[in-house]
């Protein structure tokens, strides 16, 4: 397990907001991006007639080898690069990190426990699951679709399922929802609705199907479901 983590850690530079009205995809390095600038930064527009090429590398077959991915607000996509792993002589025998002179150290202690990982993700929420299949062309829904969720892709393998009506719903509901005075304890009502069917069921079922041709070499695994209730019913 060691091991692995010394070949998969990656360091976050900055958080992205993707707005998939317009955006199918970002993916390798900046110079097969086509830009679009926004007050949020530099994302990458993707249409059927031009998309970036899909993520391709290998892992490294050793234990001295860092694979690091950039993506950051000044334009940089997904570009590539290997840092040499050494180990540091200020740190015990069992951690590892990247040698003095580099642009930044890491520090890996096995012997320290602290919280797993889950996963990592987005959330199907109405507007992201209406956005995808109304406003994106079918080829564009499905260059979306493997960019977040297959091996190629980001290779998302975690997703949060809102139970009812969120913020980002364009109605306030849940799933039994009821006339003013009455109750319904039983969850007899219970029922899901419009948004379920025609949206986010379809895009989670798709997302499925994207998984189990994960390669275990890149920690392939199928797609988890976190669901959360926003609020419940009125009564």
């Amino acid at each position: 397990r060691s091991k692995d983590v010394l070949r998969k850690v990656s360091i976050p530079v900055a958080s992205v907001t993707i707005l998939v009205a317009i955006i199918c995809s970002a993916q390798l390095p900046a110079q097969a991006c086509r830009p679009v600038y926004t007050r949020f930064g530099m994302v990458c527009k993707c249409t059927e007639s031009y998309c970036d090429p899909e993520l391709k590398f290998d892992w490294p077959s050793d234990d001295t080898t860092m694979v690091k991915l950039v993506s950051d607000e000044a334009g940089a996509r997904f570009q590539l690069s290997t840092v040499p792993l050494r180990p540091a002589a200020s740190t015990s025998a069992d951690a590892t990190s990247v040698g003095d002179g580099a642009d930044f150290r890491v520090t890996i202690d096995i012997n320290r426990h602290r919280q797993q990982v889950a996963g990592y993700g987005a959330a199907f929420t109405d507007s992201a699951s209406m956005l995808i299949k109304e406003r994106l062309s079918e080829k564009c829904r499905e260059q979306l679709m493997r960019d977040y969720f297959a091996p190629t892709g980001l290779n998302y393998n975690l997703a949060r399922v809102p139970i009812g009506g969120t913020d980002m719903s364009w109605r306030p509901y849940s799933y039994n929802d009821l006339a003013a005075g009455e109750e319904d304890f039983e969850l007899s009502k219970f029922s899901l609705q419009r948004e379920d069917l025609d949206y986010k069921l379809p895009m989670i079922r798709w997302a499925r199907s994207l998984r189990p041709a994960a390669s275990a070499a890149i920690g392939g695994q199928p797609l988890r479901l976190l669901a959360s209730s926003w609020s419940a019913p009125n009564w």
